[in-house]
């Protein structure tokens, strides 16, 4: 059994400038979260994979295409490749995102 806690996982880096770190990726899968402060965000961007989002917690705005959202803990989201996205945290504690990228 291989296990990784959150917090042994290196932050990677990115363009975004933010806490990213990834927990699992092989061939198939990546699975990472993303922790977003007060205040911080990240740009709409596009990514040539399929995402699932779930809010681990806190609380933000999430765009996807040319929908906004705003979301909170427990949410699942599912973004397809073809619409870009961007996150926001508008609460006063870390938005933590649990993302899962379908690799192709």
């Amino acid at each position: 059994m291989n296990t990784i806690s959150y917090k042994e996982a290196p932050i990677m880096q990115n363009h975004h400038g933010v806490d990213a770190r990834i927990l699992y990726k092989d061939d198939k899968i990546q699975v990472l979260q993303i922790t977003l402060k007060p205040g911080e965000y990240i740009e709409k961007h596009s990514m040539p994979l399929n995402a699932i989002f779930y809010i681990l917690g806190g609380k933000g705005i999430v765009e996807i295409g040319n929908e906004e959202q705003e979301v909170s803990q427990d949410i699942l989201i599912y973004s397809p490749s073809e619409l870009e996205r961007g996150w926001r945290n508008t609460g006063d504690i870390p938005l933590r995102i649990l993302v899962t990228k379908i690799l192709n």
